[in-house]
């Protein structure tokens, strides 16, 4: 009687060094399929776990359009979904103009983002000419503007004022140069996101990384 525990025990550990490689590579074939990744087999899922599967391919799908990846399929998505597909592929547009970018289309642009976009191209064709890069076009400047050119050589960084009138401000209003709760100005742009829980946060501009007092 006294060898019968050991050996129940015994079996107990053997059943659960079983079990447990079990588990573990079932999970495993389910994060591969949540994520889509290629080693998924779906066979192997229960239909409660093929139901999470679909949620978490609709998901990624939706991130995909919202960013404007090219995996992207419009065709999966209910009619709201769309819509904030549409807004972010506008916000996406937007910036793209007022920084400059190739991939700009000013025909998708209302009247006021366009005018934005011209104050925004003539910062930055200022700051060309300040800076004395080879882009800047003196003829597209006041005479108030080609004066301060002339007294800033190339070799002379000049930092933008720390006002709006620059044209350099975000989506969420906060322009560059703009000084933070602690005085600083902000001078880092960030582009519009989502976050996980699906609210939008408005492109803005923070103060560089390690400028800020460290709170006491």
């Amino acid at each position: 009687m006294k060898t019968s525990i050991p050996v129940r025990k015994l079996t107990l550990i053997c059943f659960f060094l079983l079990i447990i490689p079990l588990a573990g590579a079932q999970l495993s074939n389910l994060e591969a399929c949540k994520y889509g990744y290629a080693s998924c087999d779906l066979a192997q899922l229960t239909g409660n776990e093929q139901a999470q599967v679909a949620v978490a391919a609709h998901a990624r799908n939706f991130d995909a359009c919202r960013y404007g990846y090219a995996s992207c399929n419009l065709a999966q998505l209910t009619a709201n979904e769309q819509a904030q597909v549409a807004v972010a592929a506008h916000v996406r547009n937007f910036d793209a103009c007022r920084y400059g970018y190739a991939s700009c289309d000013l025909a998708q642009l209302t009247a006021n983002e366009q005018a934005q976009v011209a104050v925004a191209a003539h910062a930055r064709n200022f700051d060309a000419c300040r800076y004395g890069y080879a882009s800047c076009d003196l003829a597209q400047l006041t005479a108030n503007e080609q004066a301060q050119v002339a007294a800033s050589p190339p070799t002379q960084r000049v930092p933008l004022p720390t006002t709006s009138g620059t044209g350099l401000c975000a989506e969420n209003g906060s322009c560059y140069g703009d000084p933070n709760i602690n005085g600083v100005p902000k001078t880092v742009h960030v582009n519009g996101y989502y976050r996980r829980d699906g609210t939008y946060v408005r492109g803005h501009y923070r103060s560089a990384p390690g400028t800020n007092p460290r709170k006491r």
